[in-house]
C-alpha cells in the first residue's frame, strides 16, 4: 500500500471566506459539465428517479441540484447548507426551478421528516462535515425504504501526482484544494463510518473512465475527467 501524503486528517476552517466561496463557485461554474453531469448520468441510470424528492447535503451554491433538476424538471429539490451567502447564491442559480426549498441547518439535524426523500446526495462536501457518522445517520433517517444515498468527495489517499497539483497554494482556489485534500476521508475511513452509521447495503468505488462515458461526453478532456475520478471516492447506499 502506498504511503498517504496527508497521513493525518486536518479539518478545514469552520467557514470559507467570501473570497474563497466566490473562487470555488467560479471554478465549479466553469467546469460544470465535468464536475456534475457525469455524476448525474450515473444517478439517473441507477435510481430511475423521475418526479422525486431529492435532498442535497452541503448544497453550496446549488450546482449539483441544478444539474439533477435540469434533467428531472418535476423533481422536488431541497438543499441544506450552513452558509447564508452560499444559499443566497443557490437561490439565484436555482430560480428557474419550480420546486426548490433551501434550508440553513446543520447536516446532522435537518428538521426533515423520516422516510421523506427518494434520493439523498452530497457532492464534494462530505469532508466539511464535523460529525460524519451522525451525518450519515441523518441521511439514512430521511431517505425512504428502498431509496438511495449518493455521496462523492475527495479522498485523502488520492495519488500523489494529484496532490502535487494543489501544493503551490498560490491562488484562492489552490488554497481551497489543498485544505480540502487534507480534510478529506480515505476510502477505508468511509467504509468504517458507513458501517458504524448502520448501513448494510452499500458500495464504495473509484470511478473509471469508460468508453461509454467518453462517447457520451466527447467535449470533455479525458485526462481531466480521469484525474477527477481518481481524486474521489463514490459511495452508494440503499436503504
Amino acid at each position: 500500500m502506498s504511503k498517504i501524503f496527508f497521513s493525518k486528517r486536518i479539518a478545514e476552517p469552520a467557514k470559507m471566506s467570501r473570497e474563497e466561496e466566490c473562487a470555488f463557485n467560479a471554478f465549479m461554474k466553469k467546469n460544470y459539465k465535468r464536475n456534475f453531469t457525469i455524476a448525474v448520468d450515473d444517478i439517473l441510470k441507477k435510481t430511475k428517479i423521475q418526479s422525486s424528492t431529492i435532498v442535497d447535503f452541503g448544497c453550496g451554491a446549488g450546482f449539483f441540484l441544478h444539474a439533477i433538476g435540469d434533467r428531472r424538471r418535476q423533481a422536488h429539490l431541497i438543499g441544506i447548507d450552513q452558509s447564508a451567502s452560499m444559499l443566497r447564491d443557490a437561490r439565484l442559480f436555482l430560480q428557474t426551478f419550480q420546486h426548490v426549498r433551501l434550508i440553513r441547518r446543520d447536516v446532522t439535524d435537518t428538521s426533515l421528516p423520516s422516510a421523506f426523500a427518494d434520493l439523498v446526495v452530497s457532492k464534494d462536501s462530505f469532508h466539511e462535515f464535523e460529525k460524519p457518522i451522525d451525518t450519515l445517520r441523518e441521511m439514512f433517517r430521511i431517505v425512504k425504504p428502498g431509496g438511495w444515498i449518493f455521496i462523492q468527495d475527495l479522498r485523502r489517499d488520492m495519488p500523489m501526482r494529484l496532490i502535487r497539483m494543489s501544493l503551490l497554494r498560490q491562488t484562492p482556489f489552490q488554497k481551497i484544494q489543498y485544505a480540502s485534500a487534507q480534510a478529506s476521508y480515505t476510502c477505508d475511513e468511509m467504509v468504517q463510518y458507513v458501517r458504524r452509521a448502520g448501513a448494510r447495503h452499500f458500495k464504495i468505488r473509484i470511478q473509471k473512465l469508460t468508453k461509454e462515458i467518453s462517447t457520451a461526453h466527447p467535449e470533455l478532456d479525458p485526462v481531466q475527467v480521469r484525474n477527477g475520478f481518481q481524486a474521489r471516492w463514490t459511495i452508494w447506499i440503499q436503504k
